[in-house]
């Protein structure tokens, strides 16, 4: 995996996010270990207007998983317009130049098709994709820079 703590510090740069649906989702399920560096990672991207750029496939993937863990189709619906409305992220459309680069990610880095489109976001916009999936940051390291939700915040507190 690339590291990019010392990049960004010597560039001085901002840093643009993608975040996996990994992240955002399990922000919301109390009994996820994870649940926690989650919800400290949004809480700070949000607080400091970090630039965040998504697919928008994130929404409905965050609308399927609140409802499920949830059980509860209007507080699905709520957690997306919340995410909707947030000013520091946008939302990138599938046109077919993102999905076809995602199939060639698919196929060249045996990733599957959703983790293909969020690796085809950070490639395109230079982002750093930060993921709690295992199998994606490592497929994807060669060809984006990746990290999970705990190393994204120690950047952010340097």
């Amino acid at each position: 995996m690339r590291v990019t703590v010392c990049c960004l510090a010597v560039m001085g740069s901002v840093t643009m996010w993608t975040l996996d649906a990994s992240v955002v989702a399990r922000s919301f399920d109390v009994n996820d270990p994870a649940q926690a560096v989650c919800l400290a990672l949004l809480d700070r991207l949000d607080r400091t207007a970090a630039p965040v750029i998504v697919p928008r496939l994130l929404l409905a993937e965050l609308a399927g998983a609140v409802r499920r863990l949830l059980q509860d189709p209007i507080r699905a619906r709520l957690a997306v317009e919340a995410w909707q409305n947030l000013p520091h992220v946008q939302f990138v459309t599938l046109d077919d130049a993102l999905l076809d680069a995602a199939a060639v990610l698919a196929a060249d880095r045996a990733l599957r098709g959703a983790d293909a489109v969020y690796v085809a976001v950070a490639q395109r916009y230079t982002t750093t994709l930060v993921s709690l999936d295992r199998e994606q940051r490592t497929r994807a390291a060669p060809v984006v820079t990746v990290m999970t939700p705990h190393d994204a915040l120690a950047i952010l507190d340097a």
